[in-house]
């Protein structure tokens, strides 16, 4: 391992977490979507964005420049869930789940004026934290100089992440206490989200309980952790987002005022 990877295997996502007097709620992907590359871009990374306690504080900025290069889907899914939850959304548009037209509106103004924002109790976290151009793909040769794990080295990449970064996740999770967790990580991460969130390992006696919700999401009632497809692979829908949203609503979800 590198400087620069513990850098990068502490930074747990972006957002704001919560904490137990204003609990929110958690999304959890799977890795970095931007892939790192150089030792000078990751320590520049670190000198110009404030860091508190493992997540990246959102600068606020005009609305017209958050998402300049593209709406994402992840942005555009985190905000569909969220906004019904949202009091200031639901201050400015009464009535938001009753009418299609004023829905668009809303998870498109709670996107470019609230995501991720502080005091808003939402955050984007991460199960692991090399980014690469698809999750199945191996690490780039130049990881292996940069952070010390290559292409080759997959495994022990992995396994050092269980062991290093998921407790600290956890213990940040379980000190901010959120309402909700979304996984958007597809059933077949499963065993890692137990991993993480029970410190779960293939073969122990006593496994987390899922409930199958419909289209194909998984549901914990015990630590409130739901399992969904990714939200950028194609197979999200805005059917499976009103799955997601009936479930935050069977547990009383109210996000801070």
């Amino acid at each position: 391992m590198t400087p620069e990877f513990d850098l990068v295997n502490n930074l747990f996502g972006w957002g704001d977490p919560g904490n137990p007097q204003r609990r929110g709620i958690w999304f959890v992907g799977i890795e970095e979507f931007d892939r790192w590359g150089t030792a000078e871009h990751v320590n520049q990374f670190f000198k110009k964005r404030q860091v508190v306690d493992n997540f990246v504080v959102e600068e606020v900025i005009p609305q017209d420049q958050r998402f300049p290069d593209s709406t994402g889907q992840v942005a555009n899914f985190t905000s569909k869930i969220v906004c019904s939850f949202s009091p200031e959304i639901q201050r400015m548009f009464p009535g938001v789940l009753e009418s299609h037209e004023q829905q668009e509106k809303a998870w498109r103004r709670y996107r470019e004026t609230l995501l991720w924002y502080s005091g808003t109790g939402v955050c984007n976290a991460n199960l692991f934290p090399l980014g690469k151009r698809l999750s199945k793909d191996p690490l780039p040769e130049h990881s292996k100089t940069l952070f010390g794990f290559g292409p080759k080295d997959m495994e022990a990449y992995k396994q050092h992440v269980r062991k290093a970064r998921f407790p600290r996740m956890r213990e940040r999770w379980e000190a901010c206490s959120p309402q909700a967790t979304i996984c958007y990580v597809d059933q077949s991460r499963k065993e890692e989200v137990q991993a993480l969130f029970w410190g779960y390992r293939a073969g122990d006696e006593v496994a987390p309980v899922w409930q199958n919700l419909p289209l194909d999401i998984l549901c914990n009632n015990v630590k409130r952790i739901l399992i969904s497809p990714h939200f950028s692979y194609g197979r999200m829908s805005d059917d499976r987002a009103r799955v997601l949203i009936e479930q935050l609503k069977a547990w009383r979800t109210v996000l801070p005022k």
